[in-house]
């Protein structure tokens, strides 16, 4: 057990990604581009034509997420949706002209910004980390997908 003060896991994977988010925010602020919208745009770039469903299990994030995400990327003129041509019930994602145009820089923002918060780290040792993040990660999900950190209604398994 932590003690109180003493940085968690989830405490600082949280502060990781906050300041990641305001990183981008303010690195594409004249994009209008919202924090959820960046993973959208780099899991088309290199799987177009891919469903909403097919994107929200890609990404790891729920469908709602994702409709929204997408809807402010139409808005603004970076994806499009595409009836399915076999299955009318399906709806196919692309980035347009705006879209592909954005992302090198959105590739290259996220370069800089991975190198800046890993300077000065051997290699070994943030491999280690990064491996034992997603370790990390593959047992929280695994934990919610499977309720052995028990239900919502605070009672434990």
């Amino acid at each position: 057990m932590n003690k109180v003060g003493e940085p968690t896991v989830s405490k600082l994977a949280s502060m990781l990604y906050r300041e990641t988010q305001r990183y981008l925010a303010r690195r594409f602020s004249r994009y209008d581009l919202g924090s959820g919208t960046y993973p959208i745009l780099l899991s088309l770039d290199c799987r177009e034509g891919i469903s909403q469903s097919e994107l929200s299990a890609e990404i790891g994030v729920d469908k709602a997420l994702i409709a929204r995400g997408v809807k402010r990327l139409m808005e603004s003129g970076y994806v499009e949706r595409q009836t399915d041509g076999s299955d009318s019930r399906v709806n196919r994602l692309y980035l347009t002209a705006k879209g592909k145009e954005i992302v090198p820089e959105l590739r290259s923002a996220l370069a800089r910004w991975n190198r800046g918060i890993t300077e000065g780290i051997p290699a070994e040792e943030l491999g280690r980390a990064l491996e034992t993040l997603a370790a990390v990660a593959k047992n929280a999900k695994r934990g919610m997908d499977d309720g052995r950190f028990g239900d919502c209604s605070g009672e434990e398994r």
